[in-house]
């Protein structure tokens, strides 16, 4: 059964399949073994030992598959964009969504339901084949990811690109940056992502509440200081600047540690925020509103501060502006004790 079944969709998907084994329960469960999908180069798409689907409907005559669970252990799946603008994919999502035959009467495009998608211990990569640019930090030109674990719940394509309930979402990529846990209702379009409900931990930061980012594509992720608009409501959040220079290399040679609770909107380069609190070095605490125009270049950088609430000492301020600074700066007068 499993040599049939690659067989078949080897030749609908003119590729080549292999399934070391396949076991069914009638219009219930499906449990692929061994499971290889190549591209239409013969390069490795997905590789599987182990796919687990627990269906709800499946119908194709009415073209719907319901499913209730997809569970993945280990395997690996490498997306890649050729210098065309054509993905490695695209023949996949083109056979559902292709037309019938002139001799055939229309049919509607297939429809595909998730209620759950389980992920444990699963490689991902990504190569965009038109850069070849190398950048410190993640590249999301060039992404790899290991020890990707995660659960997706009501996963729902018709109003986004992709919106579901992700509980404790789990990775290392390449570049360093470590995710500890991400749980929040995501909502992903093609140019804004939307956490609501956020925790998120990583090397060193902690995030929660709400964080959106509003891009013009994707790839501006590599440009973070001047093409990605933040728009953020952090609760007793903590954020160090190493996890940050993942995104924004920039900031590599800044280190600083703060505690953060209030709203904050704009780009890296020009950041407003209302109703602040910061907590940073070991007697530094400040609240108010601040306009902060310059980042990354803190020489360069100005800042507009109303202030509700502040307290510090000299020799705190200036261990914090050395940090920021990535050298030694005795600028604070003594009056500030």
């Amino acid at each position: 059964m499993a040599k049939k079944a690659a067989a078949y969709l080897s030749k609908e998907l003119k590729t080549t399949i292999t399934i070391g084994g396949l076991y069914v329960k009638p219009f219930k469960s499906v449990v692929l073994e061994d499971l290889v999908v190549f591209d239409l180069q013969k390069d490795t798409l997905a590789n599987f030992p182990k796919f687990l689907v627990d269906l709800n409907k499946l119908s194709l005559k009415e073209r719907i598959l319901d499913v209730n669970t997809v569970q993945v252990n280990n395997g690996s799946f490498f997306l890649k964009d050729y210098k065309d603008g054509s993905s490695n994919l695209d023949f996949i999502i083109d056979y559902f969504d292709s037309p019938a035959p002139r001799n055939r009467p229309k049919r509607k495009k297939f429809q595909f339901l998730f209620d759950r998608i389980i992920l444990n211990n699963i490689a991902f990569k990504y190569k965009n084949l038109k850069k070849d640019t190398i950048i410190n930090g993640i590249n999301f030109d060039d992404i790899s990811l290991t020890k990707l674990n995660g659960i997706f719940e009501g996963l729902n394509t018709r109003e986004h690109v992709i919106q579901a309930n992700i509980k404790n979402l789990t990775f290392k990529e390449k570049s360093g940056f470590n995710l500890k846990n991400l749980s929040t209702l995501a909502s992903i379009d093609t140019n804004a992502i939307e956490l609501k409900n956020l925790m998120l931990v990583t090397n060193q930061t902690k995030l929660t509440d709400y964080f959106q980012m509003k891009f013009g594509r994707f790839r501006d992720f590599n440009n973070f200081v001047d093409k990605v608009r933040m728009n953020a409501n952090f609760k007793d959040s903590h954020i160090a600047s190493s996890d940050i220079a993942y995104f924004t290399p920039e900031l590599k040679k800044m280190k600083l540690d703060i505690d953060i609770d209030g709203k904050i909107t704009g780009y890296v380069r020009d950041l407003k925020a209302k109703k602040l609190s910061i907590k940073a070095g070991k007697a530094t605490y400040i609240k108010g509103d601040f306009t902060l125009k310059g980042l990354p270049d803190f020489e360069q950088t100005f800042m507009d501060m109303k202030i509700e609430m502040a307290g510090t000492n000299k020799k705190d301020l200036d261990e914090i502006l050395t940090d920021i600074a990535g050298k030694k700066i005795k600028s604070i007068p003594i009056i500030v004790n």
